[in-house]
């Protein structure tokens, strides 16, 4: 498993989340018969792990009200698509945010990587699979955390190194830009986790035989 790097953000901070409001538009209902190449575009939409290598401020700008191919990337008014592992991932530009629809559901960019709505909260798409923004109390540090393993990507205060911490595995740690492997720390290395502090009783004598 690979860390998100800085690459991949608007600088070295956390991530902010979408505003809580927003819902996804329509996903768009036409496709082209053939893609670039002249194959037929197959029905469907690819996983969510195609999303990593789609960035729309890539695409090309054009004025042209007719659908048409562009260097790979399908035209449409405010609809773009591309083909991805052999399936079209339809993308759309609504009041100036991009959502894409893959894995059966829908995804907005915003704040250099994409998101998803599960249960009115916003989650980081990464590596195919969605990560929660959290601070980490025990490391007085922010980060990803993915609920499904409990893996956790905590940056370092400054943002220059991450580590990936997999439990019962220890962490790995890496530069937060090029992505280097600096250090392994096994699980018996790590440092002792914060818990939550039992409430402090009460001074009286409790009698329990009343």
């Amino acid at each position: 498993m690979r860390p998100l790097l800085l690459s991949k953000l608007i600088g070295s901070r956390a991530l902010h989340s979408p505003p809580a409001s927003l819902e996804p538009p329509p996903q768009p209902a036409l496709r082209p018969a053939r893609d670039d190449a002249g194959a037929l575009v197959p029905d469907g939409t690819p996983a969510l792990s195609v999303l990593d290598a789609v960035d729309p401020a890539s695409f090309s700008r054009d004025h042209s009200q007719r659908a048409h191919w562009d260097a790979g990337v399908w035209h449409d008014g405010a609809e773009r698509g591309l083909m991805r592992d052999g399936q079209w991932l339809p993308l759309y530009r609504d009041r100036g945010r991009w959502w894409a629809f893959a894995g059966g559901g829908a995804q907005l960019r915003h704040d250099g990587v994409w998101w998803m709505k599960e249960r009115g909260i916003w989650l980081v798409i990464h590596d195919g699979r969605p990560w929660a923004w959290r601070s980490f109390q025990d490391w007085d540090a922010e980060g990803l955390f993915q609920p499904g393993t409990g893996t956790e990507m905590v940056y370092s205060k400054d943002f220059a190194r991450v580590a990936m911490i997999t439990p019962g595995d220890g962490a790995v740690v890496y530069d937060a830009v090029s992505g280097e492997r600096l250090a392994e720390i096994p699980e018996d290395r790590m440092p002792a986790r914060r818990r939550p502090r039992r409430p402090a009783l009460e001074a009286e004598t409790v009698n329990f035989d009343r």
